[in-house]
């Protein structure tokens, strides 16, 4: 880390400091970590520029900064000062009890941008995240590059992943940085393709080329309603995998109401916006709204309970039923009248898998027209 507080507890920065000046401070002065106060040490080094470091056995968050983390963080200050936006590096904000990698003020607000290269718990990284909206903080969490597992248009996901998700235009993306290559990405999640894979779009640019403006100028990304069409014919066509908890437990709900997962309504299958930010698959909670709506006559009100999510700037609450209901309005299968929604015509059940199959390319027309038309 490249700041410590002095015994006066000032805070002091190494950054842009010569190796000269330094290697003085080092024999005159006595430095401690922000956060946990502990007696750190100032280090010179051939791999990194001068830093402070925290003593063997300290167990703070901070200790044991990679090179990869430090380089990153530094290329990402030195971008946002390049565009005349005066950042902090390291800036601590003792209210909190935290020190973003960049701190950053811009059109009155407040952002911490933080560069995350490890993989720990998703817990710690929305914890974080509230604590900094607390205090009227915007986080912009980055991820490094090669945490990000899958090619250029599928990737594994996971509760660590969905933590970095933003939400624009209702459309899911996150951010990741290469160092080495300078290469900063805006990764577009188009739909969720099950539990643990993520369909995406990804925007690769050289930092000098990115402005920080370019990290909010999202635009809607296509669904990729063939790729949908293919994930629910697999679904429908593959058994569960053994010992596959949340599948298994799902698939003996359906079966105690003499069901099929073969032979679903196409319906329960719908691509919903922000559905990548929940953490079950949209079939699941999808069929029970539709067998709920099954038992009633068509006038009645249909009580939905809410399926909530929020991204990661956490200030914002997406419900997914909510969006549910609005995609089944557009066939006719609910109706709202001023706050409610009510049942509609009956939605289809198929009869075999050949039905189902043929349900679900007409279903995949109906939605790509919509989608020509908004």
């Amino acid at each position: 880390m490249f700041s410590a507080l002095d015994t006066q507890g000032t805070l002091f920065s190494l950054y842009r400091r010569t190796t000269r000046e330094v290697a003085h401070l080092k024999h005159i002065k006595a430095f401690y970590c922000p956060e946990c106060k502990e007696r750190v040490r100032l280090r010179l080094s051939d791999n990194y520029a001068p830093h402070f470091a925290h003593l063997p056995g300290n167990a703070c968050d901070r200790k044991g900064e990679t090179l990869q983390h430090h380089s990153g963080k530094v290329l990402l200050y030195e971008w946002l000062r390049n565009q005349n936006l005066n950042p902090v590096l390291e800036y601590y904000i003792p209210a909190i009890n935290q020190r973003p990698d960049v701190y950053v003020e811009w059109k009155n607000r407040k952002f911490a941008v933080e560069f995350q290269c490890s993989v720990i718990p998703a817990e710690k990284i929305e914890q974080r995240t509230v604590t900094y909206r607390e205090a009227g903080i915007i986080p912009i969490w980055i991820l490094a590059d090669e945490k990000v597992t899958g090619d250029s248009r599928r990737i594994s996901s996971s509760a660590f992943l969905r933590s970095f998700l933003y939400v624009f235009n209702l459309q899911p993306v996150f951010y990741t940085f290469s160092p080495p290559t300078k290469t900063f990405s805006i990764i577009y999640v188009r739909q969720a393709l099950s539990s643990a894979k993520w369909l995406i779009r990804k925007q690769s640019r050289s930092l000098e080329y990115l402005s920080f403006t370019d990290l909010f100028r999202i635009r809607t990304a296509d669904k990729s309603l063939r790729h949908w069409l293919q994930t629910v014919y697999y679904y429908r066509t593959t058994p569960a995998p053994r010992n596959f908890g949340k599948e298994n437990e799902f698939r003996q709900f359906l079966y105690s109401k003499n069901l099929s997962p073969s032979l679903l309504p196409s319906v329960c299958f719908l691509p919903v916006s922000c559905q990548p930010l929940y953490y079950d698959i949209s079939v699941r909670w999808q069929t029970k709204i539709i067998l709920a709506m099954s038992s009633l006559k068509q006038g009645e009100k249909v009580t939905c309970p809410p399926v909530s999510v929020s991204d990661a700037i956490g200030s914002r609450k997406f419900n997914l039923a909510e969006a549910y209901m609005e995609e089944l309005a557009d066939f006719g299968y609910v109706q709202k009248i001023k706050e409610g929604w009510y049942k509609g015509k009956g939605v289809p059940f198929p009869k075999n898998v050949e039905q189902a199959v043929r349900q679900d390319r007409e279903l995949m027309i109906q939605l790509r027209r919509k989608d020509e038309w908004s």
